[in-house]
């Protein structure tokens, strides 16, 4: 795809919060079913956390920033994860812009490769949640409807439900009872026991207070996770629960 000036500024009003609501749907619709979209968005963003913090953005910009981007918890660990980037690849001695434009360069690079296989890993799930999507139907035994019984505020260790799945199930439905604005735009993030992130899908409110969201049941282990639920208003919800594998 021909990626021009206008889709690099209409990324940045994307990730600051600037896109009005259709526009903003429209774009993430087509952020998760274009995988060269998804590629240009991802170098996007992370040009844009890179002018953030080698203080290249203008002064409405970092502000959005700080207000928008920074609300969720991944978004932060991947300002501090490019951070520190740049920070082991800095001289200690006196190179001026040769060694800033270095420790970029080892910045970007290092990102790269994560956003790479995070690309390879969304393909894969979407491909898994197409296949259980078409046999929901015929497999209604599958499909696994979980909903956590209260929002818990990130505590992994005592978790509030317990998720049971067998071999036969491909697609866990969870309900999520989180009152948002209308407007607001919810995507969830799944965290593993070992504190990897293996998949992240939208989240459509289908009715008042309740938002649903669809991860293939290969992404759950046995263990204790954490769905993270994050919006376009800079909100961010956790739920806990414990997943138990049975025959």
């Amino acid at each position: 795809m021909s990626w021009t000036e206008q889709d690099e500024r209409t990324a940045r009003d994307f990730f600051l919060g600037r896109l009005p609501e259709g526009d903003r749907e429209a774009l993430e619709e087509r952020y998760f079913s274009d995988p060269a979209f998804f590629e240009s968005m991802e170098a996007a963003e992370a040009a844009l956390v890179h002018d953030y913090l080698t203080d290249s953005l203008g002064a409405e910009d970092r502000l959005a920033f700080d207000r928008f981007f920074q609300t969720s918890e991944p978004r932060r660990r991947e300002v501090d994860f490019m951070r520190a980037a740049i920070h082991s690849a800095r001289p200690s001695g006196k190179m001026g812009g040769k060694a800033a434009w270095w420790a970029a360069l080892a910045a970007c690079l290092a990102l790269a490769v994560a956003l790479s296989i995070s690309w390879r890993e969304n393909r894969r799930l979407r491909a898994d949640l197409d296949r259980a999507s078409k046999s929901a139907p015929m497999m209604v035994a599958g499909v696994v409807d979980f909903t956590p019984p209260a929002e818990n505020q990130r505590t992994p260790g005592a978790p509030t439900g317990v998720l049971r799945l067998g071999t036969g199930d491909v697609l866990v439905r969870f309900h999520l009872p989180v009152a948002v604005a209308a407007s607001a735009s919810c995507r969830a993030v799944l965290e593993s026991p070992e504190g990897t992130r293996p998949a992240t899908v939208p989240a459509k409110e289908v009715g008042s207070g309740v938002l649903i969201a669809e991860f293939p049941a290969s992404t759950l282990v046995a263990g204790d996770h954490l769905v993270m639920l994050e919006c376009g208003t800079g909100s961010e919800h956790a739920f806990s629960f414990r997943v138990n594998k049975v025959q």
